[in-house]
């Protein structure tokens, strides 16, 4: 799982995978955005980092991911 430290984190930012605080403890499902309330509550934990099995997800890859599931609702 990739290491991500949370002083790196944007407020609305997506992954493809869900993002974890630790363990099995979900921060954000995939394809949610990140709120800046999240990440604010993380430096108050005093966590530094979080984890993601993903990627980034893109203004691109948004748009490609919308478009399939418009194919597949079709």
């Amino acid at each position: 799982m990739k290491r991500i430290n949370v002083s790196t984190l944007k407020a609305g930012t997506k992954y493809d995978q869900p993002v974890y605080i630790e363990g099995e403890n979900i921060l954000v499902p995939a394809g949610i955005p990140l709120k800046q309330q999240d990440i604010d509550r993380l430096a108050k934990w005093d966590i530094d980092a979080v984890f993601c099995d993903g990627a980034e997800i893109g203004v691109e890859q948004e748009a490609e991911r919308e478009k399939m599931k418009v194919l597949k609702a079709w």
